[in-house]
């Protein structure tokens, strides 16, 4: 553990090893075990843990500053009020580690890092750079919180960046650690984020992207139900505004709701209309059957995906 608090670095435990000095590990890159419990080190500018093996590692109420984990794997590990600040993490393995009130804040995950089947309670990815989707089987509560995603590193030059391309991979990855654990609401919002940047960045041809747009303003991609509610809002509108022309106020507000909601209110006027005006009940009243329908199409979607 000095060797860590003086910066540890690359082959930091090699010679050690190969003077038999630290008997018990199977290699200079073994710290199985490890526990690092109310430490705060902020590290040198290297490979601070090059190819380290941290499995069934603890962390428990510490800070690391600066620190680069290379190729590191990080297997059945726990950490527990952690603080990871400004450290770059490349080509580096956790799996089916516990995550709870741990905090990454302006860090990198450079290329090729992953979350594996991990658990993250109460933690927070803050300015940290997710050039994809890093989080595979994951799960987050509802505490969990992923606020600011930055293009390019953070205070690192390197020509990686996050494409649009790739926030359709991501957004569904976190919307899907989010379902795991019933987080709902967080859930729902990153799913709706995936189907936009789908739309946006990843269409191939025009009318797939035309036809994103329509049922993201008309259903918020059947997440949203209260976007069926406002369309229905508009046209009735319109509606009221057409048959205005025709029929005195409180009649026509009545002859509306009748021809959108199918109960045929007033529908002895319809007789003494033009025929314009009869062909746009008509089209009123279709138009009324299928915002109905779509209505509860998406409540339903919403409810079940829920459940």
């Amino acid at each position: 553990m000095e060797k860590i608090r003086k910066g540890a670095g690359k082959h930091f435990l090699q010679w050690d090893f190969e003077g038999g000095k630290l008997g018990f590990l199977e290699d200079e890159l073994d710290l199985k075990g490890i526990q690092f419990f109310q430490e705060e080190i902020v590290f040198p500018e290297l490979d601070n843990f090059y190819a380290i093996d941290f499995s069934y590692a603890q962390f428990w109420h510490t800070k690391l500053r600066n620190a680069v984990f290379f190729e590191s794997h990080t297997p059945f590990a726990r950490f527990y009020n952690c603080t990871f600040e400004k450290c770059v993490f490349c080509f580096n393995h956790c799996y089916a580690c516990r995550f709870e009130k741990v905090k990454f804040i302006d860090c990198n995950f450079i290329e090729h890092d992953t979350f594996t089947n991990c658990d993250f309670i109460d933690c927070t990815f803050s300015n940290s750079f997710l050039p994809y989707n890093v989080f595979v089987d994951c799960a987050f509560d509802a505490q969990t919180d992923i606020t600011s995603l930055p293009k390019t590193p953070v205070g690192v030059s390197t020509k990686t960046s996050l494409e649009d391309t790739a926030l359709s991979d991501l957004y569904g990855g976190i919307s899907d650690a989010y379902y795991a654990r019933s987080a709902v609401t967080k859930a729902r919002r990153y799913r709706f984020l995936q189907r936009q940047a789908v739309t946006r960045y990843n269409s191939q041809t025009r009318a797939e992207r035309w036809a994103g747009f329509i049922s993201e303003y008309l259903m918020g991609y059947g997440l949203r139900p209260t976007r069926v509610v406002a369309c229905l809002t508009v046209y009735f509108l319109l509606a009221l505004s057409v048959f205005l022309t025709a029929l005195p106020p409180r009649d026509a507000m009545i002859f509306t709701c009748g021809a959108l909601f199918t109960f045929g209110a007033k529908i002895s006027l319809l007789d003494s209309l033009a025929l314009g005006y009869q062909c746009f009940y008509v089209l009123s009243s279709f138009v009324g059957i299928c915002f109905t329908a779509l209505f509860v199409t998406v409540l339903a979607n919403i409810l079940i995906r829920d459940k």
